[in-house]
């Protein structure tokens, strides 16, 4: 049996490069790109267990990337991880409220504040 695959989105490399490499170390298969396009390419060909989306990418903003992914793989829950947003910020919670992201984790994060994203269900977080 395979493990369930996990879209990273983020523009900064050793971003990408920490949430990859403890999500493999807990057996996970990761993907990431570095672009919100990229992603909505990926996800347009099939959908991912977890998607965890920077807020502010250099093509277009981490929210609607999280928007276009529900809207594509309703079932996929959306992290958006971001330094920009702070838990209490309207954007953050209105997001949460309407389903477009499960959780918030602000950078810097934790190993369990990802980890919480992958449990099943996801442990919400933020708002």
């Amino acid at each position: 049996m395979t493990s369930p695959t996990i879209l990273i989105v983020d523009d900064e490399p050793d971003v990408c490069w920490a949430v990859a490499s403890l999500l493999k170390s807990r057996g996970y298969s990761v993907l990431t790109v570095g672009s919100g396009s990229e992603a909505l390419s990926l996800l347009r060909q099939r959908c991912y267990y977890r998607l965890f989306v920077d807020a502010k990418l250099q093509d277009m903003d981490g929210l609607e990337v999280a928007r276009q992914a529900r809207a594509l793989c309703p079932d996929t829950h959306v992290a958006l991880i971001s330094a920009y947003y702070y838990r209490g910020d309207p954007a953050i919670i209105s997001a949460q409220r309407c389903g477009t992201i499960c959780c918030f984790i602000p950078k810097p994060f934790s190993h369990q504040e990802v980890l919480k994203v992958v449990a099943d269900p996801p442990i919400i977080q933020g708002g």
